[in-house]
């Protein structure tokens, strides 16, 4: 029976894993997860309708005579409710 720490033993596991306390692999883990989840949130917020682009189309439109001043307001209150 092998007492101690040594490279195959007790000792190499609990550095990277850990034993009782917080390990070099649960901190890897971890940082690994909140990574994920940053980039799927950034990656989400990036694919989402921006609201200004829709109001700068209608502003084009209103500007070229392509609709009349009230279908302006009404299209305008309308974005601006969303």
């Amino acid at each position: 029976m092998m007492h101690g720490y040594g490279w195959f033993g007790n000792g190499f596991c609990d550095v990277i894993f850990g034993r009782g306390y917080f390990g070099i692999g649960q901190l890897l883990i971890l940082i690994g997860i909140v990574a994920m989840i940053m980039a799927v949130v950034l990656y989400s917020r990036s694919k989402s309708p921006k609201g200004t682009d829709a109001l700068e189309t209608l502003k084009t439109l209103y500007v070229s005579g392509k609709i009349s001043e009230e279908e302006y307001l009404k299209r305008k209150s309308v974005l601006e409710r969303k």
